[in-house]
C-alpha cells in the first residue's frame, strides 16, 4: 500500500509539473487572447462608426437628392411659366407692332388730307385732329407700359431662375464635394481599419509561431490533440475514482476490523478484571462439578455452538468477526482453551500472558490505526488531485470554447471588413 501511495504521488508530482506547464502556456495565451479581443473590440467600434457616418451620410443624400428633386421640379414649373410668359409677350408685341402701324398709316393719312385741306379746314378740322392724335398717342403709351411691365417681369423671372439654377448648382457642387470628402474619409476609416485587422492577423501569426504550429490550418488537429488530452485526463480521473474507491472500500473494512477487534479486547479485559476479582477459594461441590462438566466436555471435544456464544451475551456478528480475525492468533486461541478449560482458576503466569497478549494486540491496534491514517491522508490527497484534474480540464475545455468562438468572431470580422473595402471601392 506504501509503494503504492507513493507511486501515486510521484505521478501526480509529474502531472502537476505538466500541468503547471501547460497553465503558463494557457495565462500566455489568454493575454494574447485578450489583447486580440481589445483590438477586435476596437475594430468594431470603429466599423460601428464607419457604418453610422455612411447611413447619415445615406440620409443626407436622399434629404439632398429630394431637395433637389423639389427644386427641378420648381424650375420645371417656372419654365413653364416664362414660356408661357414670353408667348403672351410675344402677342403683346405683335399687338404693338401693329398698332404702331396703324397709327403711322392713320398719321400719314392725317398729314395728306392736312395738306389737301384749306387753312380754314384746318383750323377747323384741327381740334379733332388733335383729339385723334392723342388719343392713339394715349393707347401707345399704355401698350409701352403694358411692354414694360411685361419685359420688367419677364427679367425678374429670368433672374430668379438663374439665381435658382446657381443655387442648386452650387448645392450639387457642395454635395458632390462633400459625398467625395466623406468617401475619402471612410476610405481611410476602412484602410486603417483593414491595417488592424492585419496587425491582429499579425499577431494570431505570432501565437502561432510561440506554439510552433500554425493555427489555422491545423486547427482540426488541435482540436483533435485537445480531445485526446481530454479523453486521457477523463480515464486517468476515472482510474482515480475507481482506486479512491477501492482505497475507500479497504479503509471501512479496516474500519470493521478495528472496531471488531477493540470490542474483542474490551470483552477480553472486562473477562479478565472478573476472573481477578473472583475469591480464589469456592466450595467443593462447585469445583467437583466444574471438573464434571470439563471432564464430559473435553473427551467429547465437541464445538461451541451458536446458541451457547448468544448465552454467554456475544452477538452472532462480533463472533463471526472474532473467529475470522482469531484465526492468525494461535496465543489468543490458546488462552480461550486454556480460560475454558481451567475457568477462574487462572494462575499468575496465563494473566501476564494475557497482559502481554493484550498489549501486543494495543500495538497492533495502534500500527492499524497508523496505516488507516496514512490511507485517509493518501486518499485525501487523492481526492483533491482529482478535483484539481477535473478543474483543470473544465478551464482547457472553457479556453478551447473561448479560442473557437474568437476565432469565429475574427473570420466574421475579416468578412465584413472585405465586403466593406469592396463596398468603398464599388
Amino acid at each position: 500500500a506504501v509503494c503504492v501511495c507513493v507511486c501515486v504521488c510521484v505521478c501526480v508530482q509529474l502531472h502537476l509539473a505538466a500541468l503547471a506547464s501547460l497553465k503558463g502556456d494557457v495565462v500566455e495565451l489568454n493575454q494574447r487572447l485578450l489583447q486580440t479581443e481589445r483590438e477586435r473590440d476596437a475594430l468594431e467600434k470603429r466599423l460601428a462608426k464607419a457604418q453610422v457616418t455612411t447611413h447619415t451620410h445615406l440620409l443626407r443624400c436622399e434629404v439632398q437628392e429630394r431637395t433637389t428633386l423639389r427644386y427641378e421640379e420648381r424650375i420645371t414649373e417656372l419654365h413653364s411659366i416664362i414660356a408661357e410668359l414670353n408667348k403672351k409677350i410675344d402677342l403683346l408685341q405683335g399687338a404693338t407692332i401693329r398698332e404702331e402701324d396703324e397709327l403711322s398709316e392713320l398719321r400719314s393719312d392725317l398729314s395728306h388730307s392736312q395738306q389737301e385741306v384749306n387753312e380754314d379746314d384746318r383750323s377747323v378740322d384741327q381740334d379733332p385732329d388733335q383729339a385723334s392724335i392723342s388719343l392713339p398717342e394715349n393707347q401707345s403709351t399704355l401698350v409701352t407700359a403694358d411692354m414694360d411691365n411685361c419685359s420688367d417681369l419677364n427679367s425678374e423671372l429670368q433672374r430668379v431662375l438663374t439665381g435658382l439654377e446657381s443655387v442648386l448648382c452650387g448645392r450639387k457642387k457642395s454635395t458632390c464635394s462633400l459625398s467625395v470628402a466623406e468617401v475619402d474619409r471612410h476610405i481611410e476609416q476602412l484602410t486603417s481599419a483593414s491595417e488592424h485587422c492585419d496587425l491582429a492577423i499579425k499577431t494570431a501569426e505570432e501565437i502561432e509561431g510561440a506554439l510552433g504550429r500554425d493555427f489555422y490550418p491545423s486547427l482540426c488537429e488541435e482540436r483533435v490533440r485537445w480531445e485526446k488530452e481530454l479523453a486521457g485526463l477523463r480515464e486517468e480521473n476515472e482510474s482515480l475514482t475507481a482506486m479512491l474507491c477501492s482505497k475507500e472500500e479497504d479503509l471501512n473494512r479496516t474500519k470493521a476490523t478495528m472496531s471488531g477487534i477493540r470490542e474483542e479486547r474490551d470483552r477480553l479485559r472486562r473477562r479478565v478484571s472478573d476472573a481477578t476479582l473472583k475469591p480464589r477459594i469456592k466450595g467443593v461441590a462447585e469445583r467437583v462439578k466444574l471438573s464434571k462438566t470439563r471432564s464430559e466436555s473435553l473427551p467429547a471435544e465437541r464445538s461451541v455452538l451458536g446458541s451457547e456464544i448468544s448465552s454467554i451475551g456475544v452477538s452472532s456478528n462480533v463472533a463471526e468477526h472474532l473467529a475470522h480475525s482469531l484465526q492468525d492468533c494461535s496465543n489468543i486461541q490458546e488462552i480461550f482453551q486454556t480460560l475454558y478449560s481451567h475457568g477462574s482458576a487462572i494462575s499468575e503466569s496465563k494473566i501476564r500472558e494475557f497482559e502481554v497478549e493484550t498489549e501486543r494486540l494495543n500495538s497492533r491496534i495502534e500500527h492499524l490505526k497508523s496505516q488507516n491514517d496514512l490511507l485517509t491522508i493518501t486518499l485525501e490527497e487523492c481526492k483533491t488531485n482529482a478535483e484539481r484534474m477535473s478543474m483543470l480540464v473544465g478551464k482547457y475545455e472553457s479556453n478551447a470554447t473561448a479560442l473557437r468562438l474568437a476565432l469565429q468572431y475574427r473570420y466574421t470580422h475579416t468578412n465584413h471588413l472585405n465586403t466593406l473595402t469592396f463596398c468603398s471601392r464599388c
